[in-house]
């Protein structure tokens, strides 16, 4: 079974920036018409980003923000390997936040957050498995 989860990245952020942050991760990635795709060697999570030429509404359920996501990504991987994805999802994060000051909002299905990156800075709010989540771990 296929698991995702998206991320919403303010608008200004570049994907030139997420594709830096995820080569340092040595992720593998190919070019799209509007964006890129790729994987973590480690844990095989797929991911997609692209760019939205026009900012659009955040998507994720019940949150209401002052702005407006330029780039959105998904990431993708199955259900028996979540605890290395979730691992490579939360280096990517902690990666992308310390070079990049863009707010983000990391959700499950467009519906449970998961991690917020805000003018506080990056804090995992939901832990996606076995002792990985919560502030402390930031």
């Amino acid at each position: 079974m296929s698991l995702s989860m998206f991320i919403e990245i303010e608008s200004g952020a570049i994907l030139g920036e997420v594709r830096s942050v995820l080569a340092s991760l040595s992720a593998n990635f190919e070019e799209r018409e509007k964006g890129f795709s790729g994987f973590f060697p480690d844990s095989n999570c797929y991911f997609v980003f692209n760019y939205d030429s026009e900012p659009k509404d955040i998507v994720v359920e019940g949150v209401e923000v002052s702005w407006t996501v330029g780039v959105r990504g998904g990431f993708h991987y199955r259900a028996d390997n979540l605890h290395s994805s979730w691992q490579d999802i939360v280096r990517f994060m902690r990666a992308y936040s310390s070079n990049h000051s863009h707010r983000f909002i990391l959700s499950f299905h467009y519906e449970t957050i998961y991690a917020v990156r805000d003018e506080n800075g990056l804090r995992i709010v939901e832990a996606m498995s076995d002792g990985e989540g919560g502030d402390n771990n930031l």
